[in-house]
């Protein structure tokens, strides 16, 4: 963790929705890939002046600790100046640690079953921050997270073409199959 900053979670009671208000990310907010530009919420400036520790600078992860835990978003440049809710944690990394790295080991299924085996459940489900700064994370040479970042970064791009080609597949099988049924009971194949 960069050491000018702690794992936070942000603003307890946010209040009503302020129109030119401080920019407010809530867990909806939250994505690893194409975030909104800005959050759709704003928080009065008051509010915003007693959480001035969970503030965003942009780059930090932000994970869900409350109700929909485990789910991870990166702020993006333009949320600088931002606040997190209560359900949400910052985590900025320390020059140590690649951000992406991280990132993924937090959304792998290791560290997301950790969430869910240590989560308490009272009016909704709870990752206390202590419970979030203990998962078990590996943290090899600063170049191999690089390395591991772009190889799985990759693959998540390959994955994806063959997602589409399997779509687009499916959708001309779809499309054929009113045809071969009709010469099927045509007495036609």
């Amino acid at each position: 963790i960069d050491p000018g900053l702690t794992i936070s979670y942000g603003v307890l009671v946010p209040g009503p929705d302020v129109q030119d208000g401080v920019p407010f990310v809530r867990i909806q907010d939250l994505a690893l890939r194409n975030p909104p530009a800005m959050p759709n919420r704003r928080i009065a400036r008051e509010v915003d002046a007693q959480y001035k520790r969970t503030r965003l600078h942009g780059g930090e992860i932000l994970i869900g600790v409350v109700g929909s835990i485990g789910k991870l978003g990166i702020a993006p440049a333009s949320w600088a100046g931002a606040n997190i809710a209560r359900a949400v944690c910052r985590i900025a990394p320390n020059e140590a640690v690649d951000r992406d790295y991280l990132a993924l080991v937090l959304s792998s299924r290791t560290s997301q079953d950790y969430f869910r085996e240590t989560t308490r459940t009272l009016a909704q489900p709870t990752l206390n921050v202590s419970q979030l700064s203990k998962v078990p994370i590996p943290f090899p040479p600063l170049e191999e997270q690089r390395r591991i970042v772009v190889q799985l970064n990759d693959l998540q791009k390959k994955t994806h073409s063959l997602r589409v080609l399997q779509e687009a597949t499916s959708a001309q099988l779809d499309a054929l199959l009113p045809s071969v049924l009709s010469k099927a009971f045509a007495g036609e194949l």
